[in-house]
């Protein structure tokens, strides 16, 4: 896919969106989102939005890192822009840089041709225009969470996803388990995500009792850099795994599927590059008989969207991780996606297909400069 930007401004404003309650996984408790809103403007006026949102947890780096990457693009001549080379490889936050630039790129050109940014990244073959969510569910406690399991399928949702690994204990985390399969139902999909907090005989011993129930997968038992782990869990547990935290490019995605350590790949576009490679890792993933499943990293509005951009390019494949707007205290957006319990909507509108509302408390004054004609 060529690129022909013509970039003559790059605007940019940091963000810090709090959350509705604290999340916690295995790796990490959030009460702020912390990312980083991009705008290129082309010579013609051409618009194009993304947005950087790295997880520091994962060693993605910062928002304020992002922010000093971005300042580079001063001495960066308009034309190498979308080479991106000025990026330094292995910077912090380098990635979420990389990504925030690519879409907006892509996102100029989407709207250019007047089409949707999932059919440009599709190579303008036909999309979805509504995808299947799960509800996920954070809460540690026990209780709380099979309430929660009940509430999500009251609301209407088909999959719902529980993080576990909050307890240590082998018997603690089987009863917590136990107490959300016991809130669920057969019309349901439950899904568990540990974040990588078991090492893989812990995560074999929790795990084997529920071989044969009624839950779908578990993602990412084990730590991330562990793949002969994942595939030992795959292998002894019994039950059905999915990558996510291993699976953070497309070289891992091969590598992870070379070990055979998944049944299922958990792909964030926003914790790539930029969509072209989420849309690669969902094509390898499907090419190799292996359900994509694309989610969000609890993202602004925006992120969302274009985690749903990519979302759409698959045929099929289960319930994507796209509900996560409610978590948030403000999505920066003008206009809201349409979001129903267990469904996405894509906006009709050409590329993306959303507006940030600018003003909003959660952004920072923005800082916008013109590109170099010349490199310096």
């Amino acid at each position: 896919m060529s690129l022909e930007p013509g970039v003559v401004r790059l605007t940019y404003a940091s963000y810090a969106i709090p959350l509705v309650q604290p999340l916690a996984t295995a790796s990490a408790t959030r009460a702020v989102r912390r990312g980083v809103i991009v705008e290129l403007t082309t010579a013609d006026g051409a618009t194009g939005l993304g947005e950087a949102a790295p997880l520091p947890e994962r060693g993605a780096g910062s928002a304020d890192d992002v922010a000093s990457i971005l300042e580079r693009a001063t001495g960066v001549a308009a034309d190498d822009l979308a080479s991106l080379a000025w990026i330094p490889r292995g910077a912090s936050g380098g990635n979420a840089a990389r990504c925030a630039i690519e879409t907006a790129l892509l996102d100029i050109e989407a709207r250019r041709r007047g089409i949707a940014l999932a059919t440009l990244l599709r190579n303008g073959s036909p999309v979805a225009d509504t995808i299947s969510t799960n509800a996920t569910v954070f809460d540690t406690d026990d209780d709380a969470a099979h309430l929660a399991v009940q509430r999500a399928i009251d609301a209407g949702f088909s999959a719902v996803k529980v993080k576990v690994g909050v307890h240590g204990r082998i018997d603690a985390e089987q009863r917590r388990i136990e107490r959300v399969l016991n809130a669920s139902d057969d019309t349901v999909e439950l899904r568990l995500d540990a974040n990588g907090a078991w090492d893989a005989r812990t995560a074999i011993g929790i795990l084997r009792p529920f071989r044969g129930t009624a839950l779908a997968f578990v993602e990412q038992p084990v730590p991330a850099n562990d793949l002969a782990g994942l595939a030992h869990v795959r292998r002894e547990s019994g039950v059905r795994i999915a990558g996510d935290e291993s699976l953070s490019s497309l070289a891992r995605l091969q590598q992870a599927i070379d070990h055979d350590a998944i049944d299922v790949a958990v792909i964030k576009p926003l914790a790539l590059t930029g969509p072209r490679e989420g849309v690669a890792m969902v094509r390898l993933a499907t090419e190799r008989g292996i359900p994509p499943l694309v989610t969000s990293t609890v993202d602004s509005g925006l992120g969302v969207m274009v985690a749903a951009h990519c979302a759409a390019t698959r045929d099929a494949g289960p319930a994507c991780g796209l509900s996560t707007a409610d978590l948030l205290a403000d999505d920066l957006l003008v206009d809201s996606p349409v979001q129903r319990a267990g469904e996405f909507r894509l906006s009709a509108a050409p590329g993306i297909g959303v507006q940030v509302h600018w003003r909003a408390d959660a952004l920072t004054e923005r800082r916008s400069f013109a590109l170099s004609p010349h490199a310096k």
